[in-house]
């Protein structure tokens, strides 16, 4: 039982090293949000329950199959997305995000709003997957975004 505590300890000690290694200059890091993947995108972010983070959109627009430009991660305000989107209370182009945690057995958290600027809520451990509120991949673009911690 010690033995597997210890590999255990030091198996951590070494995947905090990678997960915060990427961590450099101002404290944050640029990810790139396709809006042509429907999918949840994980960040490679591992954060912990209570940490402050923020995402930030420096960045970037989409353009829907219909030719509409979204410049703002904040999405269509007079809009609500509704059924079948990730987020049906949130506006439609949004940025939204969702902590998926490392254990199986845990469901990921609800989805969130981000919008252009954010301190997302960390209600439970585990890496940060973004997304744009859209229920169709037929999209061209991406949003940059800056991802900061408070530590």
């Amino acid at each position: 039982m010690k033995v597997s505590r210890f590999i255990l300890a030091i198996a951590l000690m070494f995947f905090s090293a990678q997960v915060f290694a990427e961590w450099k200059g101002n404290g944050s890091r640029e990810f790139w949000v396709d809006a042509s993947k429907e999918n949840w995108q994980q960040t490679n972010v591992y954060v912990f329950q209570g940490d402050g983070v923020w995402v930030v959109q420096t960045g970037g627009y989409f353009t829907r199959n219909d030719k509409t430009q979204v410049t703002s991660a904040s999405g269509d305000s007079t809009e609500k997305a509704g059924k079948g989107y990730p987020m049906p209370n949130a506006p439609k182009g949004a940025l939204i995000g969702k902590i998926y945690p490392i254990k199986s057995n845990i469901n990921p958290s609800e989805p969130f709003y981000i919008g252009k600027k954010s301190r997302i809520p960390t209600r439970q451990s585990g890496y940060l997957h973004l997304s744009i509120n859209e229920k169709s991949a037929d999209l061209e673009g991406n949003f940059k975004v800056h991802i900061g911690m408070d530590r």
